[in-house]
């Protein structure tokens, strides 16, 4: 009889999941449960934003995907709860879906910090899916001063997006740390990034969060009060400080969870025999490449071959902005002198950076040339004793990892 896969979540790793199910298994079932109504890549909304894109266009998979993967997909429904006794997914309507295998990739939602007056005042949304981008631009064309608290990744990305797509706003961006997109970044690559952004009218304004958020007669925000004492107009705050795992689906099915969100082994199995979990529900290393590879290894468990989960992708984040792409992989600033720190800058005004300690690789930044993007890819999944190297690690070249490793290397 054939197998029946149910997969809950519609982005990358549910995706993922279902291109290796259906690899795998050619006559299984599989059912695709999202609350999303869309199939897109929240990686590239701000080239939505700017128009450079098509919300058709922010798909990451063929337009005929499902259908040549002979996919049930059930959208615009939210799984509640799995009954692990009767192996069923019960959706908002009361309808039960049987499964033998199921994969929980609920995804994550935007954290909302606890700032004075930010829960009751209207033109203060929290920026996640489509829909808030969708009311984010709906509700921009209307204001003129423009709050985008958090400049990690998602914060970017909007004042990427708003930048690109007005010219008379005033937009900035607010965030506690030092400089932008600072768990990637080192102060030197995100200064690259900064005069971009200041070269466009983006105020940027680090070392400082908001205290409070002021509202007019009708309710909705008209200033924020930041920590350094100051307060600033705002008709627009946009909150882009963080995400959190969704877990209410877990919660409710009795899977176990810990402090950051799904717990699963290094198969993707949950505490639940035949229920596996992928992506930022786990609420670990929540970036695009380690979705995919979870879903992946947990597809490849889920259909009978043993497949174990490595931590190659843990902190790794591609960026490309104005034309400047970027790679970063684990820390971008070394926590003591303990760790060796070799930086590089080429005249073209590329930036490579490694920090490495006993032999592994830490941290590496790479900036403008990616050239040895290669390389560093090798370095980090291989996992060779760099010990045996007499020469610093930004001149080793596939040569030296053929001899580090005795395996033949080709480039990636």
């Amino acid at each position: 009889m054939a197998k029946k896969y149910v997969v809950i979540g519609a982005s990358v790793a549910g995706l993922a999941a279902v291109d290796i199910l259906r690899k795998q298994d050619r006559e299984g079932q599989i059912i695709l449960i999202s609350k999303e109504t869309d199939i897109y890549s929240k990686c590239i909304m701000h080239f939505y934003m700017t128009g450079q894109r098509t919300k058709e266009e922010l798909s990451f998979v063929k337009e005929n995907f499902l259908e040549e993967n002979r996919v049930c997909w059930v959208k615009g429904k939210e799984a509640r709860r799995i009954d692990t006794e009767r192996k069923q997914v019960i959706l908002e309507d009361g309808e039960r879906i049987e499964y033998d295998k199921v994969l929980v990739a609920t995804g994550s939602h935007a954290f909302v910090p606890p700032v004075e007056g930010i829960t009751d005042t209207g033109n203060v949304l929290a920026f996640h899916s489509l829909k808030d981008c969708d009311e984010m631009m709906e509700i921009s064309e209307n204001v003129r001063n423009i709050v985008i608290l958090g400049a990690g990744l998602v914060g970017v990305d909007v004042a990427y997006g708003l930048s690109g797509r007005y010219k008379d706003k005033n937009i900035t961006l607010i965030d506690m740390k030092g400089h932008m997109m600072s768990i990637q970044l080192d102060e030197r690559a995100a200064s690259v990034y900064e005069k971009e952004f200041a070269a466009r009218g983006v105020r940027q304004i680090y070392h400082t969060g908001i205290e409070k958020v002021e509202k007019n007669t009708a309710g909705n925000i008209q200033s924020v009060l930041l920590t350094n004492g100051k307060t600033i107009p705002c008709d627009l705050l946009i909150l882009a400080a963080g995400t959190r795992a969704n877990t209410e689906l877990a919660l409710a099915s009795g899977l176990q969870t810990d402090q950051y969100g799904l717990v699963i082994d290094d198969t993707c199995r949950t505490s639940c025999e035949d229920i596996y979990g992928a992506g930022d529900v786990t609420g670990r290393d929540m970036v695009w490449p380690a979705a995919s590879k979870e879903a992946m290894t947990a597809a490849y468990n889920m259909t009978g071959t043993e497949e174990h989960m490595t931590d190659f992708f843990k902190g790794k984040s591609t960026i490309n902005m104005f034309d400047i792409p970027a790679m970063a992989y684990g820390m971008p600033e070394a926590p003591d002198d303990s760790y060796t720190v070799e930086c590089r800058v080429g005249e073209d005004g590329s930036y490579q950076k490694l920090i490495h300690k006993n032999g592994e690789i830490c941290g590496v930044i790479l900036q403008k040339n990616l050239e040895y993007a290669g390389v560093l890819n090798q370095l980090i999944s291989s996992r060779p004793d760099l010990t045996k190297l007499e020469k610093p690690l930004l001149d080793i070249d596939y040569g030296d990892l053929l001899w580090l490793t005795g395996e033949c290397v080709c480039e990636i």
